[in-house]
């Protein structure tokens, strides 16, 4: 099946914290984005031909904080999608586990904020 993804709503300010090191909050930026182990097109925003059953990983110039992933939401049509999300075994990775597989031909956005 495939599908359609937008990280278009990235909206990717400022995190809460990075490492213990860290003296305060800092920019991150989000540097590659992958549905399953096929990557997306970060330039343009949009890709078609995405597996609906896998995961979705965020990787962002530095090392996220477990607790500031409350701040990431998966939508479709403005509607929240029962995700799980967390930090991957690398600490920079964002991973959005759906509970479900998604819909075939439908645009969802990430929104961090």
């Amino acid at each position: 099946m495939l599908n359609r993804l937008i990280a278009a709503s990235l909206v990717l300010l400022v995190f809460a914290g990075c490492d213990n090191n860290d003296t305060g909050p800092s920019s991150l930026e989000l540097v590659q984005a992958f549905v399953g182990t096929q990557s997306l097109e970060l330039a343009s925003g949009a890709t078609e031909g995405l597996p609906v059953d896998r995961s979705i990983s965020l990787v962002f110039s530095s090392p996220v904080q477990a607790e500031s992933v409350s701040a990431v939401r998966l939508l479709r049509s403005q509607t929240q999608v029962d995700a799980d999300v967390s930090v991957g075994s690398d600490p920079r990775t964002v991973v959005l586990h759906p509970k479900a597989p998604l819909e075939p031909n439908t645009t969802y956005t990430v929104e961090i904020s």
